[in-house]
């Protein structure tokens, strides 16, 4: 399983799910990896980019 997180001043953020507080999980990284690379799309150069992590 895989989940997409990012460091924010040394902070790690996990991506939640949209209607509760649980982290974002995903079963393939194929389709982590897509929605980490659409959310990247639309950061400005220097925020901290988001990455998927095996849990």
């Amino acid at each position: 399983m895989f989940t997409i997180i990012r460091v924010r001043n040394g902070v790690t953020e996990t991506l939640k799910e949209s209607s509760s507080h649980l982290e974002k999980t995903f079963v393939d990284s194929v389709t982590a990896s897509n929605l980490a690379y659409a959310l990247n799309r639309h950061l400005l150069p220097n925020t901290a980019k988001w990455e998927i992590r095996s849990i």
